[in-house]
């Protein structure tokens, strides 16, 4: 009977798996509709479903700007492949690359061909964990969403690092709604308000930050 019943449960994690292969997809498409009619882009929608890969949305495309490496800032046409910053100014035949990772690359600043201008910048050595500029004032905002557009929508909460007097916070969650009462703490803090996180959703609370000098 043992035997039998180990051999029923294999056919069953089998069974499962293929189902697991068959929905996925499906799933996925789910996730990315739902998370679009919530409000969000399709690009943050992609940006969920490859979480540890933000510089995909960045690959196959040129761009102006430059990076600051040690203390030079070297400029040129920029792209992004396979872990590294490729830059090509006229000066060489071969474009420089600088690896994400390298603990002399601090940040990088890229325009597209709409004239939209996106800084990220790093905030530990030996890492290639950047994060965007996404509001900066008193209190200033920092994401993992690189992306050009700064709608409410398109910001990522769940990804986000503050800096205020000098000081960084890490307000990372994997739920919104943690996250949302993490920021409305640090604003509260910085600006001196009474805010409740229960009174905004979460666009209306990035709104709120973006208006504040």
């Amino acid at each position: 009977m043992g035997m039998i019943y180990k051999n029923n449960t294999h056919q069953n994690l089998i069974n499962m798996d293929r189902i697991t292969r068959l929905m996925l997809p499906v799933l996925m498409l789910l996730s990315a509709t739902s998370f679009a009619k919530g409000g969000h882009s399709a690009e943050m929608a992609t940006h969920i479903e490859s979480h540890k890969y933000p510089f995909e949305l960045l690959k196959h495309r040129n761009y102006s700007g430059y990076v600051v490496y040690r203390k030079d800032t070297v400029q040129g046409s920029l792209s992004f492949k396979g872990g590294h910053v490729w830059i090509e100014n006229g000066m060489y035949n071969i474009g420089n690359k600088y690896k994400l990772r390298d603990s002399h690359l601090h940040a990088i600043v890229l325009t597209n061909s709409a004239g939209e201008t996106m800084h990220l910048k790093k905030f530990e050595k030996n890492t290639a964990r950047y994060y965007r500029l996404v509001h900066k004032g008193k209190l200033t905002l920092y994401d993992r969403h690189f992306v050009f557009s700064l709608r409410p929508e398109d910001i990522d909460l769940e990804n986000m690092r503050v800096s205020y007097n000098g000081e960084v916070w890490e307000l990372n969650e994997f739920w919104a709604i943690g996250a949302k009462k993490k920021l409305v703490d640090v604003v509260n803090e910085v600006y001196g308000t009474n805010l409740e996180a229960k009174d905004y959703s979460k666009k209306q609370l990035i709104e709120y930050i973006l208006k504040q000098e």
